[in-house]
């Protein structure tokens, strides 16, 4: 009698152990089911944070972009473009000599280039030294004329600078200032005065625009898109 009173309470301990086993494996999948449903929603949360960040950098960099265009635009002017000019036809060796401020010689080709460069320290009729085919200037008329040139090239540095950063729209900066590089003069953003000044040490960002621009232009066949930037030329 004591024995079968034994093996019915066993038997029921048993029952309920597996009463207790099929509650907790319930519970275990209904928990495991909850935390699916959490990491489901974590990750669709940090989907929309990544999309929001990204979209935020994206209007950043529009709005970057607009400001470095309006602010090149306002700063460059008319002498600068005229330097500009004269550079991109004056020698590395003259180049040379107008860094150190020394006297240069000018192609005669770019006479009225020079001129507008200089009209705050010459006058229209001012008579001009030629010889050889090139204007002679002297050392205040060099200084005169590196000061443009290095101010031009400055405030080009600051704009590529954002370029290189990546904190402009890229592509855009590329088609506004293409008209850097003229493939068939050879012309790249007064490419002789720059090397006659170490341009990859001065300015770095010109020099990594331009190849930028070179390669990307020099197996197309369409033309790069016109400049829209002021006195770009």
């Amino acid at each position: 009698m004591e024995a079968d009173w034994v093996i019915a309470l066993c038997n029921v301990i048993m029952v309920v152990g597996i009463i207790v086993a099929i509650c907790q494996f319930r519970n275990g999948v209904k928990q495991s089911k909850l935390q699916a449903i959490g990491l489901e929603q974590v990750k669709k949360q940090l989907e929309l944070a990544s999309a929001s960040m990204k979209n935020d950098h994206e209007r950043t960099r529009r709005v970057n972009t607009v400001d470095v265009v309006r602010i090149w635009v306002e700063r460059t002017n008319h002498l600068w473009s005229a330097a500009k000019k004269v550079a991109e036809k004056t020698s590395v060796a003259e180049c040379t000599n107008i860094s150190d401020n020394k006297s240069a010689r000018i192609p005669i080709e770019v006479e009225s280039n020079l001129r507008t460069a200089l009209s705050s320290i010459w006058d229209d009729d001012k008579d001009l030294t030629i010889k050889d085919g090139f204007i002679e200037i002297n050392t205040k008329e060099s200084t005169e004329l590196k000061y443009l040139i290095v101010s031009y090239l400055n405030a080009l540095e600051t704009v590529l600078m954002a370029w290189r950063m990546a904190i402009v729209d890229k592509e855009m900066i590329e088609k506004q200032f293409c008209f850097l590089v003229k493939l068939k003069t050879e012309e790249q953003a007064m490419k002789n005065y720059r090397q006659a000044v170490d341009g990859h040490e001065t300015y770095p960002c010109i020099e990594l625009f331009i190849d930028r621009l070179i390669e990307k232009y020099k197996d197309r066949d369409e033309k790069p898109p016109k400049e829209i930037a002021a006195y770009s030329e």
